[in-house]
């Protein structure tokens, strides 16, 4: 298990010496496009499968003010790193044919003004998935206020927290942006033995047609009637083809009224100790929901 973080980040450029500095035990990179691309690619270490079924985490740097993210297989990018279609694999809110969406956008900011609303970033990993997040702390009310995360792994038991062995091997995103416009988190098939490109993004908020939600974001009840506290983790994941057992361990959420933001949490889970870091609130004013990601 490894998990880094870094604060008072200003450009959105620095995010890329963040991931190559600290994914290497668990992804090989190249930088491209004159450094405005940096695409991922696992190494045995994050999936025991990434030689056979190899994908590629995709971000591009867009006008210095926004972040893009895909998530392809080789077979759907160009030797310089281009995408042969823009919205293959994304998880880009409003991607059409028309518009050019972004994972993680800075909007609002003007000259020095970059310096009063700095933000951090976050990437944790285990041998069966990673998550990265950036999220603002100081400006919540701010209407350009945003929080994204990335979960991409193998979903394991509930009762040991191991990665489920399958015929398939699956591999799953989950993709969430927030800001005071919207709450987005979908969900992606990213893998599988005999499927050699991700499946199209599918909100995983919601039941969908031949799908079901994964995880919500609206506020929670923070107790049961034993006086237990709850700390959920997505579950429920399935595809046109197949429903997939097991839950993600390295995310979890909560209420926000259970948890603060930017701690360490400690819980008792999947049979051992671990902790997660909480972020900041999915909505304003300490409203939706609060995601946490596992670090130990």
């Amino acid at each position: 298990m490894y998990h880094q973080f870094k604060h008072g980040l200003v450009d959105l450029a620095q995010v890329f010496d963040f991931l190559i500095e600290s994914t290497s035990m668990y992804f090989t990179y190249k930088k491209m496009e004159n450094g405005r691309v940096l695409n991922l690619m696992p190494r045995v270490t994050l999936d025991a499968n990434a030689k056979d079924q190899p994908w590629v985490v995709r971000f591009e740097l867009i006008n210095d003010i926004a972040l893009r993210m895909n998530i392809v297989t080789p077979m759907q990018l160009d030797p310089d790193g281009s995408l042969y279609n823009r919205n293959l694999g994304s998880l880009n809110t409003k991607d059409t044919s028309y518009a050019v969406g972004y994972w993680h956008q800075r909007e609002g900011l003007k000259g020095d003004a970059k310096y009063s609303r700095p933000f951090s970033v976050l990437f944790t990993a285990d041998s069966h998935g990673f998550a990265f997040a950036i999220w603002e702390h100081a400006v919540v009310n701010s209407l350009n206020r945003q929080l994204s995360w990335l979960v991409v792994q193998k979903p394991v038991e509930w009762q040991n927290g191991i990665a489920i062995p399958t015929e398939h091997n699956p591999v799953i995103a989950l993709s969430g942006i927030f800001n005071r416009y919207e709450s987005s988190v979908e969900q992606m098939l990213v893998r599988e033995r005999d499927i050699p490109v991700p499946a199209p993004a599918q909100t995983a908020i919601s039941d969908q047609y031949n799908r079901y939600s994964a995880m919500h974001t609206v506020k929670l009840k923070e107790i049961s009637e034993s006086r237990d506290y709850f700390i959920q983790f997505p579950n429920n994941f399935s595809t046109e083809r197949f429903s997939y057992d097991g839950v993600f361990d390295m995310i979890g959420f909560a209420n926000t009224d259970l948890v603060s933001a930017n701690a360490t949490l400690p819980l008792e889970v999947f049979g051992e100790r671990r902790n997660y870091h909480t972020m900041v609130s999915t909505l304003a004013d300490n409203n939706g929901i609060s995601v946490m990601f596992r670090i130990t």
